[in-house]
């Protein structure tokens, strides 16, 4: 923790002796300090191009992230897991939403070759991949490109690209130092908690057997019209029980599970 304090403090200076420099030439020019060194091993600090990535960098790229973030965040809530193309694909909600998703992650991804070109890629003290929060940036970035624009079919199992979607908003933790270093701090109060955390989890699957023999598929129903199979979107879920509580489909359609209609 307390070398994480130190270079936030060694930043500070460095930033407030670049602002003083620039106060006395009376234009902006990087930091030499903290950009120094070759980007991608030949993009100098005067370089046009390198400039023009330090000069977004330091001025409004993370606060255009985080509501980037938040936007991203916001559309997460709107998802619904019944809405799927095979049986609605005219849904307007989940286009938009999908067309939102795919801006974001480009977004996400311009960010990361901005932040790359102004620090560089692995080598360098300030290269984008030199830490573990650089890494978390690009592995969700990537993931988030591939989930949104990778063709249908190409790989046989998406579930783990797919949780690319949920670790977004974690990206928030990047872009607020003070953030940063909470996680940090509990992250290394861990190994402390071990028997706690060991006994919370337990009590987590224990409830989670538990309510998936409960309500298995219960959730996850919908009602199919019997002559050309499109699902009945109501809003509501049906139950093949009348007992269970939950709505009855009409007589011309078939309560099924979701996955089997």
């Amino acid at each position: 923790r307390l070398n994480l304090v130190a270079k936030a403090q060694t930043r500070a200076a460095q930033r407030a002796a670049a602002t003083a420099a620039q106060a006395k030439s009376g234009k902006w020019e990087p930091n030499k300090v903290r950009f120094r060194g070759k980007s991608l091993g030949f993009l100098a600090v005067d370089n046009p191009i390198r400039w023009c990535a330090i000069y977004v960098c330091t001025h409004g790229l993370d606060e255009l992230a985080l509501i980037l973030i938040f936007i991203n965040t916001v559309m997460l809530t709107f998802y619904d897991p019944q809405d799927l193309a095979e049986y609605n694909p005219n849904g307007v909600r989940r286009l938009v939403l999908e067309l939102g998703d795919q801006i974001t992650s480009v977004l996400f991804a311009v960010e990361v070759v901005v932040r790359i070109v102004a620090q560089g890629l692995v080598y360098g003290p300030t290269a984008f991949l030199a830490d573990g929060w650089g890494w978390l940036d690009f592995v969700i970035a990537a993931t988030g490109m591939l989930q949104d624009f990778l063709p249908k079919g190409t790989m046989p199992n998406m579930s783990i690209i797919r949780v690319a979607k949920v670790l977004k908003p974690l990206r928030v933790i990047t872009h607020i130092p003070q953030l940063r270093l909470i996680v940090v701090f509990v992250l290394r109060v861990v190994p402390v908690l071990n028997m706690v955390l060991l006994l919370v989890a337990f009590i987590f699957f224990v409830f989670g057997v538990i309510g998936v023999q409960l309500f298995q598929g219960t959730f996850r129903q919908g009602c199919y019209n019997m002559h050309n199979g499109l699902m009945l979107h109501n809003g509501k879920v049906c139950s093949v029980d009348p007992l269970q509580g939950s709505s009855q489909c009409p007589l011309t359609f078939q309560c099924l599970p979701i996955a089997k209609g």
